[in-house]
């Protein structure tokens, strides 16, 4: 159940991983900044189950957030290496 690219990005996010991202997508790298200031606005980790959405307050309306395949894969990248680094 924890893995999970929601939880993935989610915890990327939690420790700045986002800050060290190159790409040379400009689409990519709004869909991350949108996701990194939904999660600061949280200020809270994201799990499964968690709704993904911004509401907006003047038109009343709600923004889902999409969870960046990219930021999930930084993280589940790190987490592979320190197992593999550590014998499994």
């Amino acid at each position: 159940a924890l893995v999970n690219n929601t939880i993935f990005a989610s915890l990327a996010v939690k420790y700045d991983y986002h800050k060290y991202f190159k790409a040379v997508s400009p689409e990519l790298f709004h869909v991350i900044d949108d996701f990194v200031q939904f999660q600061l606005e949280k200020n809270e980790m994201q799990g499964m189950d968690s709704e993904l959405r911004r509401s907006e307050e003047d038109e009343e309306k709600e923004e889902d957030i999409e969870v960046p395949k990219a930021m999930g894969d930084i993280f589940e990248s790190l987490a592979g290496a320190i197992y593999m680094d550590s014998g499994m």
